[in-house]
């Protein structure tokens, strides 16, 4: 398997909240930095029902913190994967690829900041969490019934917009794109996680011209 070859472990099933799955799976790319994970084995609750607003926080203030440590030309892919021992940690810079040697088993977001911190001589700060997410707003209703029927629909129709800053998922599993965002007064169909507006805005657009589906952004 390729490094960034994950994606041919995608299935297709119905999985209740206990069920169990092979594998599990998340990652993303924001700016310069790029994450893909593939895990064998179950973890309790891992990727059922896609990526969570946390996940995908965690994942773009990662992302933001490491790109002020590494130089601009350079861009960081890390993987774990079925094919190697560990994490790989690559660092592209002008065309050229080079591998960072560490002894990480796994994807820890901290400590791969300190990694790159030490090699580049950078001070190391903390992980900033606080971050604005944004969302695809298609549909609301004061009827929780007739969201969750409405999203539905919208995921039998395959609609899934493009460009999201993060995903998450269990496999094999059936994943909802579309997601019901309850309050008091009205429920919300909400489509993708971006880390940008001016992307989730693109992606808005493309998603009214292919799918005719309206909507408009809105923080998450």
């Amino acid at each position: 398997m390729k490094l960034w070859a994950w994606a041919s472990f995608l299935g297709v099933c119905v999985v209740a909240t206990h069920a169990q799955a092979d594998s599990y799976s998340f990652g993303g790319e924001s700016g310069r930095i790029r994450v893909e994970v593939l895990r064998l084995g179950f973890n309790e609750g891992a990727g059922i029902g896609g990526w969570s607003v946390e996940s995908a926080r965690d994942f773009v203030g990662f992302a933001r913190q490491l790109e002020r440590v590494v130089p601009r030309d350079t861009r960081v892919r890390v993987a774990e994967n079925l094919d190697e021992t560990g994490v790989v940690i690559a660092l592209v810079r002008r065309g050229r690829t080079s591998r960072l040697k560490n002894q990480l088993t796994h994807v820890d977001y901290d400590e791969i900041v300190t990694l790159l911190s030490d090699h580049f001589d950078v001070e190391s700060r903390p992980v900033r969490r606080s971050v604005a997410l944004f969302t695809i707003q298609v549909f609301a209703s004061r009827s929780l019934a007739r969201a969750e029927r409405f999203a539905a629909t919208l995921d039998a129709s395959g609609v899934r917009p493009a460009r999201q800053v993060f995903h998450e998922a269990c496999h094999p599993c059936s994943i909802p794109e579309a997601r019901v965002l309850e309050s008091p007064h009205v429920s919300r169909v909400v489509v993708g996680v971006y880390d940008r507006r001016a992307t989730a805005e693109r992606a808005r657009a493309e998603l009214a011209r292919k799918a005719k589906l309206a909507g408009f952004v809105r923080p998450l």
